[in-house]
């Protein structure tokens, strides 16, 4: 971009010479605006956002290619055969101001939160196959470049517009005067030339935009869920107390509606760019007409001219309407947040409902359930009633506002109208540009609606970012590597996540091929071991050390079973398809589920359609297909009969020869299955400490 800079700054010194030359003041104008596009361009080569660099090396280069046209011009050089689309100095002077506001914009707080998320796509290192050629190209150059060719083509469209406002022109005064082929040329010839392009860019806009947005959703909805499961984060979130509400709602939900406020309509940070990039262009073309239009309207019977008249009864309009709503407004943002939450809450309650169904219709708890559904669904209710108040508060205005602005301009003009100092189509010209330069002004009263919804939207995308960042001690735990097949554990002493102590300092070994039985009562830390021995408890201190190159697998009371299909609940968490059907239908057999061998293509809900005997049956397959060095058993076995459980127990010896067991467990029946007895003994401090015991039943 540094080069850029410097190529813009010549053209700047380019311009005062041309301006000098030709006498034309106004390219001086261009050579000052070109000259702060440079040095913008030039700071934004470092420290700046990525998706702002794309915008100012985008207006950067048409500041270069549309001022050299208007100094070429200004030389009195401009080719004959192009005299109908000469460029104003106004239009490059714009992008020149735009790379000053889109470098501004930068260093707004709310911009730079909403771009700190919307570079990260931008700076992939990934790559993308380019639709129909085949070959593959870099993700971040793919984008900007579509980022833009949709900007450019913006641009265009305001162009088209524009043109299609004076051939209405042409077409009314053709009426007033009664001239038949002016009329019929500008019907059949002049509408069409633009009309036609105008569509076409449409229609290809819209398939590059939205290919745009899949590709940028893609990697957000990576980004966020990578971070989230990277590393147990979303472990780390839970015990740290900073998880965030309904992570599921932050990544589905909010990341479409971050980019173009997803399918049902909205704001999001790309179409607010584009918008905002195509209001500015139209504010500035239709400016420039109706500053025209401004030059021969003389008050009158006075005599009186006030220069630029049309646009500042524009700007002082559209400013009304501006302060109005954002006045009424203000809240909308705040509400929108709490709407999401509440909605959410709500919605997690009635999946909980569907999940534990069998225990809540066991309890006849049905009553209690309504209850808590009515008090969350009254949450609603009051955020709902004060949104509507606000929303009617500024629908009233915004619908007068619109109502008025149509007869504004109108009531401005009919007294030169009357006294004949302009034309019908003068008059139908000077409307349209009144109308869109009064759009392009209160651009904020159009969206505000959708602009606090953006703003919630960020909250929760950004706090949801914080989340992950304050989750992320998980991650630092990490186990010693010892050459020995034994894990040693040396001065280990465990907190809660609060601080609060729950083990004293102690050393343990857990031999290899010995199978230990860890007893005591609930709440004295014979999980939380588990946790520090896998490498997931990060609040406590000590050395765990683990065997070179053990595989370690937990099977907890209640096992995870993933809704899908009953083969990809077994393999779990392998991907489903590692494991054939022949080979998950023995495992099955052999933990007594053979009468689910015919399922394993079934898709469902494996938690609610299986008894928790069955589930826990279940995650024995896994062990048995994933075939550890060390098994991990937390009461794993809980929901079985004694005789169930002594047959499970024997078929993990027989099918993990080679693999230690250590087991979690109440029932004295599993002594028999194990070589040691640790028992978590209370200490006089009111904490615990894991000490041998003799080999009797467990308590």
């Amino acid at each position: 971009m540094k080069f850029l800079a410097l190529v813009v700054a010549l053209f700047s010194a380019a311009a005062v010479y041309v301006a000098h030359a030709s006498g034309h003041g106004v390219v001086y104008l261009l050579a000052a605006f070109s000259f702060l596009a440079a040095v913008v361009t030039f700071m934004a080569a470092e420290n700046t956002s990525t998706f702002i660099r794309i915008l100012i090396r985008f207006f950067a280069t048409e500041t270069v290619i549309l001022g050299t046209c208007v100094c070429v011009s200004a030389l009195g050089r401009w080719p004959a055969a192009l005299e109908g689309i000469r460029v104003p100095s106004s239009v490059a002077i714009t992008v020149a101001l735009f790379c000053v506001l889109a470098y501004v914009a930068a260093y707004i707080p709310v911009a730079r939160r909403a771009l700190d998320i919307a570079d990260r796509y931008f700076r992939t290192a990934g790559t993308m196959r380019v639709p129909l050629l085949g070959f593959r190209v870099s993700e971040r150059r793919a984008a900007a470049g579509a980022l833009m060719f949709l900007v450019a083509i913006n641009q265009l469209q305001v162009f088209m517009v524009v043109n299609i406002s004076f051939v209405s022109r042409t077409l009314f005064n053709s009426l007033q005067s009664g001239d038949p082929p002016a009329f019929w040329h500008a019907v059949l010839v002049d509408y069409p030339i633009y009309l036609v392009p105008y569509l076409v860019s449409l229609y290809i806009e819209f398939v590059v935009s939205n290919t745009l947005f899949i590709r940028w959703r893609e990697f957000l909805t990576e980004d966020y869920s990578g971070r989230w499961l990277d590393r147990h984060n979303h472990y780390g979130m839970m015990l740290a107390g900073v998880g965030t509400d309904n992570p599921d709602q932050r990544i589905q939900e909010d990341v479409p509606r971050f980019i173009n406020g997803g399918m049902f309509g909205g704001l999001g940070i790309y179409n607010f760019s584009i918008n905002l990039i195509a209001q500015l262009s139209s504010l500035v073309a239709y400016s420039i007409i109706l500053w025209t239009a401004s030059q021969k309207l003389t008050f009158p019977g006075t005599g009186f001219h006030m220069p630029g008249f049309l646009f500042w009864c524009a700007l002082a309009f559209a400013m009304l309407g501006t302060g109005g709503t954002m006045g009424i407004g203000r809240k909308l943002a705040t509400l929108a947040f709490a709407r999401q939450h509440y909605e959410a809450n709500y919605r997690f309650s009635l999946a909980r409902l569907r999940e534990y169904s069998e225990q809540i219709a066991l309890l006849f708890g049905e009553k209690t359930e309504r209850g808590i559904l009515s008090e969350r669904f009254v949450s609603i209710i009051r955020n709902f009633f004060s949104i509507v108040i606000v929303k009617a508060n500024l629908s009233v205005f915004q619908n007068f506002f619109e109502s008025i602005s149509n007869y504004v301009p109108l009531i401005i003009l009919a007294p030169f109208f009357f006294a004949k100092i302009v034309t019908l189509g003068d008059m139908t010209l000077t409307l349209q540009a009144f109308g869109m330069v009064n759009s392009a002004l209160t651009f904020f009263i159009t969206y505000y609606d959708n602009l606090a919804d953006f703003r919630s939207v960020l909250a929760r995308l950004t706090t949801f970012d914080a989340s992950l960042a304050a989750g992320a001690p998980v991650p630092e735990v990490a186990h010693p590597v010892e050459p020995t097949r034994d894990f040693v554990l040396s001065g280990v002493s465990l907190d809660l996540p609060d601080g609060s102590p729950l083990l004293k300092p102690f050393d343990l070994r857990l031999a290899a091929n010995e199978n230990v039985l860890v007893v005591g009562p609930s709440g004295s830390g014979k999980s939380t071991l588990f946790r520090a021995i896998s490498g997931v408890w990060p609040y406590g201190d000590g050395k765990v050390a683990a065997p070179a190159g053990a595989k370690v697998m937990v099977l907890p009371q209640k096992p995870y079973l993933p809704v899908g299909t009953l083969a990809a609940a077994v393999s779990y968490p392998e991907p489903a398809g590692t494991f054939d059907e022949a080979t998950l239908k023995k495992v099955l057999t052999e933990v007594g589920l053979e009468k689910l061998t015919d399922k394993l293509g079934l898709d469902d809900n494996w938690t609610q359609r299986l008894s928790g005997g069955e589930q826990q049956r279940l995650a024995i397959a896994r062990a048995i297909l994933a075939q550890p060095d060390w098994l991990l058993l937390d009461e794993a076995t809980s929901a079985m009969d004694v005789d169930l459980e002594r047959r499970t127990y024997e078929t993990i010896a027989r099918l993990l020869p080679k693999a230690t067991v250590v087991s979690i467990a109440h029932r004295p029946s599993l002594v028999d299955h194990h070589d040691r007895v640790l028992t978590m003994e209370p200490t006089a401090d009111g904490l615990f400490t894991p000490r041998e015991k003799t080999k009797v039943a467990a308590e």
